[in-house]
């Protein structure tokens, strides 16, 4: 456990330790450009893999929503077993 924390204490001191004494901001301006493409890639990964499914199955809700008609039968997603369904009735 003590040499995790030596190590993590050395990188975090080579990596404040990156520009120059005067401050070069070109050299810590880098750094940045170095997050974004992780950065980037969190958010695509999201995307396709979280929103876009989500996007997908409400817009296959609205339209069943928008389809049922006064006293079609359907079943509750609960699965209450039923020979009929249950009646609903849409205004």
């Amino acid at each position: 456990m003590e040499s995790l924390m030596s190590r993590l204490l050395l990188l975090a001191q080579s990596t404040s330790t990156t520009g120059s004494a005067t401050g070069d901001a070109s050299s810590s301006g880098n750094n940045y450009w170095v997050l974004a493409p992780p950065v980037l890639m969190m958010i695509v990964f999201f995307y396709f893999l979280v929103f876009l499914p989500q996007k997908r199955e409400r817009q296959k809700q609205d339209t069943f929503h928008k389809t049922l008609k006064k006293n079609d039968r359907v079943v509750t997603i609960g699965g209450v077993p039923s020979q009929t369904g249950i009646t609903v009735s849409v205004n």
